[in-house]
């Protein structure tokens, strides 16, 4: 069907073709003679003017009076081709390149020198507006120095990418070994169920015949017989039980697929009776019109008055046809008659329809679909199966003993004289018993079949299971192989042009190589595969299968395996036992310290991580937003400027659904809430009114609303609340604190917020509220609590700043585990991926990474 589709789709393309241009057509007209073509060809065909030959038939054409326009249009035609071209695949539009050395905030502009401390290049008037005071370079010696930093990301990024091409190659070996495996049980499957329906069919018309008697009985039992003892000297068939390789995907981050174990095959039950499944019939109008865009063409090939397919189709000088018969009914009364699609009137030429001009487009194609429709099947006629098939004219009388076969007279007389004759009855009923013996082993060994057929299903229905598990996570480890191959030779390549390209490509690259360096390095899992092995002989059992031993496969130099995060992202900080105390030192990276120098901070207020595991630090005193790696190593920077260039020192951070920042803080004696690109670049600023403490922020990603603190004070009273930024420019608030600080919202969309002088933290959901914590150091008591952040879980985790440590609350508040610090003061904290979590220290100026 498909190739007849194909076909069909290339007749259409020469049927829909002008002639002059071997173009679809466009816009076209119809000739008297009934030819079409392009109205553009026509009218570069008839510039002089006048009288004209159709450059298919060479009938003379005379135009109307106002040219070629005024020719009828073939809406059919046009309809078909206009359906071709949106079915047609469209041309990908190719951007025209733009200059790289442009500025993409002002187009106008060159990039002149790149800004250090912002790790951006900028022009003339990003170099006045915001980076006035910043260390500038040149941008060939800014990319001389980068070379060394790219040249390090891109090796690591290489080296991962070998530690999962190997779990690639790896899953592409299992996968071809259960491929073929499946492809071996499918076609011995496919033998079993042949051997069945032969039993079948032969035992259930032995079975019919039995019931009716007669003649087609007494001739059946040699077909019976033949099938029966085809199989009844073959063993009987048995269910293959196996141990067979059960995938079971690992429940954790790291990219191993998974591991695979050998277990017990219960014995299948065997159902009483199989149930045939009956092929679903092809549909007619399917075997005329095939499949995609040909279905479209049906409504325009068929008459609007009949509804078939147009038969010697007549063009109206309108442009609209319909069948020769059907216009001949419609205009039985002869003169004038309105057209039946857009009520035009029609006066028929002197010898009426039959001189209407041919659509032939339409006819040729109209034949080609009924040459290419399915015929129908030929109904043979019974014949009576009560006559003899050596003397047609002549009825059944006896059946021969001897020979076992049922004569007519004739036969009986030829070659049967002396035989042992019955009745046809008779010797009907002396077969029943030996027939029903023959259906009753056919049986027997059929169900033996369909017991070694259901087997083979199951185990086929297993292999594919498993298949489509590892298909699966061999395209998501290519998907991670690609992602990282690209970010590796795009570097490459912009390092060798040099220029700004280079200098903004240590963003991307390292997004992505710092997406995939916090994972374990994937290992190929070494298992005992099911090996599948038919057996050389002729009984029906299918094979055996054995369990062997799989030879260690080598392993590529790669870098040593960093370790797996653990599963449990509070496991990774917090160690393992629900009990208090003190625990032992998580491992951790510390970096920073005071200073104005990139990797430095003075005050770092607020933190935030992104999916792709860069850290965004609010760098307090030196009005930046610093950028890191999980690692600790230096990204880039960029200063948090609001309108007219002004610097706000930022308090706090959130990141968005989108990837943006959110940053709150002050500039001079006024508070802002400023969206930033990861780049630094402002889109969006609302103004706040002063507040008697500083702030936090978060994003509600479920509701798409932004959250933040703010405090107000009437003498030595503080009053907290919570302002709600909805998308409609209203502002819900929440009050009841005292002063609120850090503010985050957990993966259930409750809102969480510390509360500096209550010393606790209050928790808001959708029924209702509540707080935990009170002043103190003891088992779930606070001090000055500031950050607050949730894992997966559900957990919450807060910075216990004034008794100096990090405590774990479950979701209902109960404390779960304290870990005192060397950190003087932890202040902002966050969830990172791969169970890294990532706390300020805001007297050491200092950020740790916990693992």
């Amino acid at each position: 069907m498909a190739a007849a589709s194909s076909s069909l789709g290339t007749d259409f393309k020469e049927e829909l073709s002008c002639c002059i241009c071997l173009e679809l057509f466009t816009r076209p007209k119809v000739l008297p003679c009934g030819h079409i073509f392009c109205q553009g060809c026509l009218q570069n065909l008839t510039r002089s003017g006048g009288a004209f030959k159709c450059p298919i038939c060479r009938q003379q054409v005379r135009l109307p009076h106002h040219g070629v326009s005024c020719l009828p249009d073939s809406h059919n035609i046009a309809n078909m081709c206009e359906k071709l071209r949106q079915n047609s695949s469209s041309e990908e539009t190719r951007e025209q390149p733009q200059s790289g050395n442009r500025c993409s905030f002002h187009p106008s502009e060159m990039i002149k020198v790149f800004c250090k401390q912002c790790q951006i290049p900028v022009c003339d008037h990003c170099l006045n507006e915001a980076h006035d005071d910043h260390h500038i370079a040149t941008i060939k010696k800014a990319a001389q120095e980068k070379s060394l930093l790219v040249r390090s990301l891109i090796n690591e990024g290489k080296n991962i990418m070998e530690s999962y091409l190997s779990l690639f190659r790896s899953l592409t070996e299992r996968k071809d070994n259960f491929a073929k495996k499946l492809n071996m049980i499918q076609t011995e499957r496919d033998r079993v169920l042949e051997k069945v329906n032969k039993l079948s069919a032969a035992c259930d018309q032995a079975e019919q015949e039995m019931e009716k008697g007669g003649v087609e009985f007494l001739s059946q039992q040699t077909t019976l017989t033949e099938v029966v003892g085809k199989y009844r000297g073959k063993a009987a068939p048995t269910p293959v039980q196996t141990q067979p390789a059960v995938f079971e995907p690992m429940d954790t981050t790291v990219p191993v697929l998974g591991h695979v174990r050998v277990q017990s095959l219960p014995s299948a039950p065997i159902p009483a009776v199989p149930a045939p499944i009956p092929a679903a019939p092809t549909s007619r109008t399917d075997a005329v019109w095939g499949k995609g865009h040909h279905h479209d063409f049906k409504e325009e090939l068929s008459c609007c008055i009949c509804l078939e397919l147009f038969t010697r189709p007549k063009v109206l000088p309108c442009g609209h046809i319909f069948c020769q018969g059907c216009l001949q009914n419609l205009t039985r009364s002869g003169g004038a008659f309105k057209c039946p699609i857009c009520r035009q009137q029609v006066r028929l030429p002197h010898h009426g329809v039959s001189c209407l001009p041919d659509s032939h487009n339409i006819a040729n194609m109209c034949e080609k679909l009924r040459q290419n429709s399915s015929s129908e099947e030929t109904r043979e006629q019974p014949q009576s199966g009560n006559r003899c098939s050596f003397h047609p004219s002549e009825m059944i009388k006896v059946f021969c003993k001897q020979c076992q076969i049922p004569v007519c007279d004739h036969c009986l007389n030829e070659a049967h004289d002396d035989h042992h004759i019955a009745t046809i009855k008779k010797a009907a009923q002396e077969k029943s018993l030996l027939v029903r013996s023959l259906i009753n082993e056919g049986k027997n060994i059929m169900e033996s079949y369909l017991s070694l057929f259901r087997s083979l299903t199951e185990r086929k229905d297993n292999f594919a299971k498993k298949l489509n598990m590892i298909q699966t996570e061999r395209d998501r480890v290519l998907e991670k192989v690609n992602k990282l191959s690209a970010a590796c030779d795009q570097a490459e390549q912009e390092m060798e042009k040099g220029g700004v390209e280079f200098l903004s490509q240590q963003t991307t690259l390292t997004e992505v190589v710092g997406k995939y360096r916090g994972k374990a390095a994937p290992t190929p899992v070494q298992t005992q595969p099911a090996v599948f092995e038919p057996m050389d002989t002729t009984v029906p059992v299918l094979g055996h299968v054995r369990v062997q031993s799989l030879p260690s496969a080598p392993i590529p130099a790669v870098p040593a395996p960093i370790p797996a995060a653990p599963t449990s992202r509070t496991d990774a900080v917090w160690g393992k036992g629900h009990h208090h105390g003190n625990q032992r030192q998580p491992q951790r990276v510390t970096f920073g310290g005071w200073g104005r120098e990139a990797g430095q901070f003075r005050y770092p207020f607020g933190v935030t991580v992104s999916k792709e595991g860069e850290v965004f630090v609010a760098d307090f005193e030196n009005q930046r937003i610093q950028v890191f790696t999980l690692w600790g190593t230096f990204v880039r920077q960029f200063p948090t400027v609001v309108s007219g260039g002004h610097r706000m020192r930022p308090w706090n951070i959130a990141m968005d659904r989108e990837g943006n920042l959110w940053v709150v803080g002050r500039a001079d004696s006024a508070e802002f809430a400023v969206l930033y690109n990861k780049l630094g670049f402002r889109q969006h600023t609302i103004d706040l009114q002063k507040s008697a403490s500083q702030r936090g922020i978060a994003v509600d990603t479920r509701r798409n609303h932004l959250l933040i603190t703010q405090t107000t004070a009437d003498g030595y009273n503080m009053y907290g609340e919570v302002l709600a930024f909805r998308l409609d420019g209203t502002v819900g608030r929440q009050q009841g604190m005292k002063q609120p600080w850090y503010i985050t919202v957990d993966g259930e969309g409750n809102i969480l917020v510390s509360d500096v002088r209550n010393h606790c933290v209050y928790v808001y959901k959708e029924y209702g509220q509540f707080q935990f914590g009170s002043r103190g150091s003891g088992v779930g008591e606070l001090c000055n609590p500031h950050g607050i952040c949730t894992d997966s879980a559900g957990n919450i985790i807060v910075a216990d700043s004034g008794n100096s440590r990090l405590v774990l609350f479950d979701k209902t508040g109960r404390c779960l585990k304290q870990v005192t610090t060397d950190m003087r003061m932890p202040l902002a904290v966050a969830v990172a991926p791969q169970g890294k979590l990532v706390v300020t220290d805001f007297q050491e100026h200092t950020v740790n990474i916990f693992f």
